[in-house]
C-alpha cells in the first residue's frame, strides 16, 4: 500500500502527484502545497497474479467496471492498513500503469512493485483493448523532506488539472 497525494474523488484513474510510505507524511505534503490535494491509499500489487480479478483488463467489458472495482479496492486497502492486515510499501520506486488519454497528467490505474508485472498488465490491456497504454516509474518517499522541491507544489500557479486547483 502507498499513500497517494492527488485526487481520488472522481475514482479510477486516480490522479497521483506524489506517493509516501505513511499517511502522516502524505498529509504533510498536502498541507504544505499551494494546491488542494486529497490523501488516499492505493494498493501496490506484488505480482500480476495477485491483482484482484475485477482489476484485470481481460475480465471486464466496460471501463466503468474497472473504475468501480479500483475505487472499492482503494477502500479495502485503507481498511487492511487500519486493521494491520497490510503494510505500506517501502520507500523506493513502484511502477504505475496509466490510461490512453492521460499522458499529460499522472492518472494512475494501478501500481506494481515489479516492472515485469506492470508490463504484463499493459500487454494484456493492449491485447484486450481496455485502454492502459503507458507505464512509468514513480518514487515512493519515506518522508516529506525526501520529496524533491519540484514535486512539493509549494508555488501557486494554474490548476494542475480539473480536480487539483490552487488554494
Amino acid at each position: 500500500m502507498a499513500f497517494a497525494v492527488g485526487a481520488a474523488s472522481s475514482g479510477c484513474p486516480f490522479e497521483v502527484w506524489a506517493l509516501f510510505t505513511s499517511r502522516l507524511e502524505a498529509q504533510r505534503h498536502a498541507d504544505a502545497a499551494a494546491y488542494v490535494f486529497e490523501v488516499f491509499v492505493l494498493p501496490v500489487h506484488d505480482r500480476y497474479e495477485e491483482t484482484p480479478r475485477a482489476l484485470r483488463p481481460d475480465s471486464w467489458v466496460k471501463v466503468t467496471e474497472l473504475a468501480r472495482a479500483a475505487g472499492d479496492e482503494s477502500v479495502l486497502a485503507a481498511d487492511a492498513l487500519a486493521t494491520g492486515q497490510a503494510a505500506p510499501v517501502d520507500a523506493g520506486s513502484v511502477y504505475a500503469v496509466g490510461d490512453f488519454d492521460s499522458t499529460q497528467l499522472p492518472e494512475v490505474r494501478l501500481l506494481f512493485v515489479r516492472e515485469a508485472d506492470a508490463q504484463r498488465y499493459l500487454d494484456v490491456s493492449l491485447a484486450s483493448g481496455t485502454g492502459a497504454q503507458w507505464m512509468e516509474v514513480m518514487s515512493v518517499y519515506a518522508n516529506y523532506d525526501a520529496c524533491p522541491r519540484q514535486v512539493r507544489y509549494r508555488e501557486a500557479g494554474p490548476a494542475l488539472s480539473q480536480l487539483v486547483r490552487p488554494r
